[in-house]
């Protein structure tokens, strides 16, 4: 499922669809509630506004869960979006 969320989201052989992507990221967590990479995605999609609104605190929101289901690159992806958030203030 999260195969099939990033050949959408990146358009390997078919058109770019975000909502797509999306519902196979939500698809993937459905299945598996822990599982990190989906929640990482799901972080970026809402970081980037690709597919829904662009919301950091929803991306955050999905980086911390990935980085407390241990994965490690959701920490970069959380200190980009504070280094975003001190820039606007």
């Amino acid at each position: 499922m999260l195969n099939l969320g990033l050949i959408y989201q990146y358009g390997r052989s078919v058109p770019v669809d975000y909502a797509a992507a999306r519902a196979w990221y939500e698809k993937a967590l459905a299945a598996d509630a822990n599982f990190s990479r989906a929640m990482l995605t799901l972080g970026s999609l809402y970081e980037e506004g690709h597919g829904v609104p662009r919301d950091l605190p929803e991306a955050r929101r999905w980086y911390e869960k990935a980085l407390a289901a241990g994965d490690d690159e959701a920490g970069k992806h959380l200190a980009r979006i504070q280094k975003l958030s001190e820039k606007k203030q």
